[in-house]
């Protein structure tokens, strides 16, 4: 009997297909944090583990901060709070609030939304500098975190509007300045549009004062596109360049001594790279003096062996030369002792 046939059409098990997950809202910020593939959930648990353990110590008097904050609110804002608060009964639920993991269903990305008091950029650099100095490693799947202050639509007005707010308060005047643009599932804006925004509102705000700079920024300005929405931090790039550009598993890395010269002069420790390089170097030389020496060695070894052989054979040559001359004086001697015996047989011949 036959297989029986599959009435949709194709064979074995039906592909699982991922959901498009959440769009994250405008003016939602938290942090990004980038893990190991099909470990987005562990991720998200580690990382809101270690939120939650520094909260209490980061913000002591979080409540009467969420207070003044509520203040601050609308009417109409206010209102949608309280209705927001009588639906969540249980005694935890500001902090849940705080700190709420949003499923954005994307390959080895996550993404924590946080709310006040929370500054992520601040955040994230108090927690990284806290790890680079413990030299422990708290997370197993978490990799790079970068943190979002303020969110926008993406559309071209709206990250104009958002990016000359937060230069504004984040750059100071004559400062330089660096982009770390980062795109997930996003082509609506390309790079170089988002370097010509910066350039031209930095013009706008202190008359063209501020300068491009790669290698040693003071400010760094993160810009994470994700499908439709845009963040945005501004971090200090001496921050930046020491906690190895928040990424977990370098900050472990390199605090323990585990990076090589050339990745930790990358990673801003100009110094100790140079130092290692020069030692390198100077290995290297010894090395190949040694090297050097071993191999002139080698050849007075070989000129040595050559000249033992060509002092053989020349014994050899000699030795045979000798055997033959030998050879000659016995054959010699041997004619001669026969010459007497032939001149007897001819005088007997005569007498007879």
């Amino acid at each position: 009997m036959g297989k029986r046939s599959n009435s949709s059409g194709g064979g074995g098990k039906s592909k699982k297909y991922k959901t498009g997950g959440i769009l994250l809202d405008p003016g939602q910020y938290g942090i990004y944090a980038s893990c190991n593939r099909h470990k987005e959930n562990a991720a998200s648990k580690e990382l809101k583990s270690m939120l939650f353990d520094k909260l209490e110590e980061y913000y002591p008097n979080i409540e009467q901060e969420q207070d003044d904050d509520d203040e601050s609110l609308s009417i109409e804002d206010s209102i949608a709070k309280e209705l927001n608060d009588l639906k969540n009964s249980n005694k935890d639920s500001n902090q849940k609030d705080i700190i709420k993991d949003i499923k954005i269903n994307a390959d080895s990305l996550i993404f924590i939304k946080t709310r006040r008091p929370i500054i992520p950029s601040e955040f994230v650099v108090r927690l990284c500098s806290e790890l680079y100095a413990s030299k422990l490693k708290t997370s197993r799947f978490l990799q790079k975190l970068t943190p979002i202050d303020q969110s926008c639509n993406a559309t071209i007005p709206e990250f104009e509007k958002l990016i000359s707010k937060m230069m504004n308060l984040k750059i100071a005047h004559g400062e330089s300045y660096t982009l770390n643009l980062i795109k997930r599932n996003f082509n609506i804006i390309d790079r170089d549009t988002f370097n010509e925004i910066v350039s031209n509102q930095l013009k706008e705000i202190s008359g063209g004062e501020h300068r491009l700079n790669y290698r040693n920024p003071d400010k760094v300005i993160n810009i994470y596109c994700f499908k439709n929405h845009i963040g945005v931090s501004i971090v200090n790039g001496s921050d930046w360049e020491k906690l190895c550009k928040f990424n977990l598993q370098v900050i472990f890395d390199r605090s323990n001594g585990l990076v090589d010269s050339t990745r930790a002069k990358k990673e801003g420790d100009g110094k100790k790279g140079s130092d290692d390089t020069e030692a390198i170097d100077d290995n290297k030389q010894e090395s190949d003096v040694k090297e050097a020496s071993d191999d002139s060695k080698e050849e007075s070894n070989d000129d040595k062996k050559l000249s033992d052989d060509k002092e053989t054979t020349d014994d050899k040559k000699e030795s045979i030369d000798d055997s033959k001359k030998e050879s000659d004086d016995s054959k010699t001697d041997s004619i001669d002792d026969l010459t007497p015996v032939v001149e007897d047989v001819d005088s007997v011949k005569e007498n007879e």
